[in-house]
């Protein structure tokens, strides 16, 4: 009996299992439906995306300033972003520039042979980088018409400086460090000469200026009297605003500005972090929402100053690079010691920052600390933060220089 139970139970088992089988064949389940991927081809990039759900949204991809890692994505994707102007010029399409050879895809020709041929390559057969290298024109004694009558400002910091004073050295012109309201007024004892004062070179032959000016970040409190051999009173950065008008318009010989290179990024990751020292913090290598959010509105305004007094010049930002130490010891107070105040990460969040707000303003973006990545950093960087020759003259001068020759001049 019990040996025909079982075979009973068996058929009667294998019966309901096998029209529960023929049941998903013949109705299947919307469960377990293979979702069709959306098409976007025929969507203008500019149309509605009202009738997206949430999923569709989710699996868009992201134009440069999205991140491939899970971190706190806020500061790529921000409600309060500043509006795109409707009266900012069209830098892409001739209005000011016939093309910018650094914003298409291309990559390093490094020669560590012999660093002066190293330059960029691009893709685009209709854009490519100027060859020979602006640099070795100007050192060759080759006429370059379009550099003539033209000038660059680097607003920014010691990365700035630096790149500067190597660009200048290359094309053969000294270097001048001045007051801070006066580029004519020159700081002549060398005990007086700090890291915060502007430099400044002129190319008579070309009638071409390359200078500098140094913000300590967005700072409004002044927290940086313990770095005496670089920090310049005043330090906050509103304050330091009415400077620069002071010194622009002291400028000698060719006084119009055709360029900008604009950069607040490493003073700022420092000022983060002093603060969330002195608020106790335990350190972290992401900076908090609250943190880029604040750097976003704080980029815009320093932006928009800036246009106010030089609303005729061309602005590129430029993208920091990773530096070789995320430590940046130079900025320890003596009280405690930081070792993630530059980490990648955070580096990466305020270029993915920045990139986002000269977007909204129509402005360029230059990808240079991307660029240097194909360098070996043995090579590239002259310390652990700044970057040598190389990187600062010929790839980063080179490529200033390609900006400004291919801006107009102002009339």
């Amino acid at each position: 009996m019990t040996a025909i139970r079982f075979r009973i139970i068996a058929a009667i088992t294998f019966v309901a299992l096998l029209f529960t089988l023929m049941g998903f064949f013949i109705f299947p389940s919307p469960t377990f439906a293979i979702p069709k991927s959306k098409d976007y081809t025929n969507e203008s990039s500019s149309g509605s995306k009202e009738g997206h759900t949430e999923l569709d949204s989710t699996n868009q991809s992201h134009d440069d300033e999205a991140v491939e890692f899970p971190v706190k994505a806020a500061y790529y994707d921000i409600a309060n972003a500043p509006k795109r102007s409707t009266s900012s010029p069209d830098v892409y399409r001739g209005t000011r520039v016939n093309c910018d050879p650094y914003a298409l895809p291309g990559y390093i020709d490094y020669d560590k042979n012999n660093f002066n041929n190293t330059h960029w390559v691009g893709y685009n057969d209709d854009c490519k980088a100027i060859h020979p290298p602006p640099i070795l024109q100007l050192r060759d004694g080759m006429d370059f018409p379009d550099l003539r009558d033209k000038s660059v400002l680097f607003i920014g910091d010691s990365v700035d400086r630096q790149n500067a004073a190597f660009s200048c050295e290359m094309i053969g012109q000294d270097v001048k460090v001045t007051y801070q309201k006066d580029y004519t007024d020159e700081v002549t004892d060398p005990a007086k000469m700090s890291g915060g004062h502007p430099r400044y070179c002129y190319s008579p032959e070309y009638n071409m200026t390359l200078s500098t000016f140094f913000f300590f970040g967005f700072d409004t409190d002044e927290i940086w009297h313990d770095k005496k051999k670089s920090y310049l009173l005043p330090g906050g950065v509103w304050e330091r605003m009415k400077l620069l008008k002071d010194i622009v318009n002291s400028r000698p010989h060719h006084n119009d500005l055709e360029l900008i290179v604009l950069n607040v990024g490493f003073w700022e990751l420092a000022r983060y972090d002093r603060l969330d020292g002195y608020a106790g913090i335990t350190e972290s290598i992401y900076l908090t929402e609250e943190q880029v959010r604040e750097y976003v509105v704080n980029l815009e305004k320093f932006v928009l100053e800036v246009q106010k007094i030089l609303p005729n010049s061309r602005i590129v930002f430029r993208q920091m690079h990773s530096p070789r130490a995320q430590q940046g010891s130079f900025f320890n107070d003596g009280t405690s010691d930081r070792h993630n105040r530059f980490h990648s990460n955070k580096v990466r969040q305020l270029n993915s920052a920045a990139k986002h707000v000269m977007d909204q303003m129509g402005l360029e973006f230059w990808h240079v600390g991307d660029f240097v990545r194909a360098i070996p950093e043995n090579q590239y960087m002259f310390d652990d933060l700044h970057p040598g020759p190389i990187g600062a003259a010929m790839l980063w001068g080179n490529s200033i220089l390609e900006y400004l020759a291919r801006t107009p001049r102002i009339e």
